[in-house]
Order: structure tokens, then C-alpha cells, then sequence
């Protein structure tokens, strides 16, 4: 008997028109929130990649700096022997 009353209390209040308004708008937040959700993961990726990109552009000048101070080095010991 007491699931009856709770099937027969849904029943009841899926009748109204404005429950079921309330419902669709809470489905409507609740769909928004996840785009929302779903935006700010694929900006953090996004930003993620962003940061990755411009480490592996200093890495490579660092690279290349090093690179050229050996150079410098490897002629300066050339010139001295």
C-alpha cells in the first residue's frame, strides 16, 4: 500500500503543468551546466597544450643556446692549440 501512495503521489504531482515546466527547466540547467562543464575541460586541455608549446619553444632556444656556447667553446680551444 505505501508504494501504491508514493506511485499514486508522482502521479499527482507529474499532473501539474508546473511541476512538469519546473522539471524541464531543472533538465534544461542541468544539460547547460554539463556544456558548461564539458567547455572549461577542453579549455584546460587547451591550455595544457598552449603551455607545453611554448615550454618545447624554450627548451629549443635553451637548446640552441648551449648549442652555440660549444661552438664558441670548440673555436676558442682551436684557436689556442
Amino acid at each position: 500500500m505505501e508504494l501504491y501512495n508514493k506511485i499514486k503521489d508522482l502521479e499527482d504531482f507529474l499532473d501539474k503543468e508546473e511541476n512538469i515546466i519546473a522539471i524541464k527547466n531543472i533538465q534544461e540547467k542541468i544539460k547547460n551546466n554539463e556544456e558548461i562543464m564539458t567547455a572549461i575541460n577542453n579549455k584546460e586541455e587547451l591550455n595544457n597544450i598552449v603551455e607545453i608549446r611554448e615550454y618545447k619553444k624554450l627548451e629549443n632556444k635553451v637548446n640552441y643556446m648551449i648549442l652555440s656556447i660549444n661552438n664558441l667553446l670548440k673555436e676558442i680551444v682551436k684557436e689556442e692549440k
